[in-house]
């Protein structure tokens, strides 16, 4: 189940609580872990975030239960946003996803993303925030953020945290005319 806890009109985005999510965490934290050590083994010199056009993270994990229900969960958010900006849903959406599986010193730093949508999906996502350049999102496990493109952000620790920190990153575009792009898979 999937509530919209907070519709920005302002800043264009909204986000959602993915029930499934927060009552599956520790099993979903499980199959991050895999995935990434799945993605070690394809890439061994890459990063999981920086490497989002050689793979996407909901085909490295299409045998999981986990994962199929987490992409059910954002494709509701995706026609849900996209029906909030009276966009058509009929022509064609494609997604590229991936894994930012990072360490507290790792986190990103200022970045852009050029599509039309972005969005991420809080996993275990400590104490941390994302910072846009004229508002932040406070970030929750179970958690998925989903507005426009071409903003630039950054992620902020609030507070020291062993481990890694875990979100699925995600981006959606109308147009995929790049046929080499192994990132991207169909939506509609």
């Amino acid at each position: 189940m999937i509530d919209i806890i907070e519709h920005n009109k302002e800043h264009n985005y909204v986000r959602y609580r993915s029930k499934y999510i927060i009552d599956n965490i520790e099993e979903i934290k499980k199959d991050c872990q895999i995935a990434h050590d799945r993605f070690k083994i394809l890439f061994p010199d890459k990063d999981s975030t920086w490497a989002y056009s050689k793979y996407n993270i909901f085909t490295l994990t299409s045998t999981s239960l986990h994962f199929y229900n987490m992409y059910k969960d954002l494709i509701f958010c995706a026609k849900d946003y996209l029906n909030k900006q009276n966009i058509e849903l009929n022509s064609p959406l494609w997604i590229q996803s991936w894994l930012n599986f990072h360490k507290p010193k790792e986190v990103l730093d200022w970045h852009n993303h050029s599509w039309l949508y972005h969005g991420y999906m809080s996993i275990d996502p400590k104490q941390s925030k994302t910072v846009f350049k004229d508002f932040h999102i406070n970030n929750e496990v179970g958690v998925l953020y989903f507005g426009e493109g071409y903003k630039q952000h950054k992620v902020e620790v609030l507070e020291d945290f062993s481990g890694e920190r875990i979100t699925i990153g995600y981006d959606f575009t109308r147009t995929a005319n790049e046929v080499s792009n192994v990132s991207l898979i169909p939506v509609l």
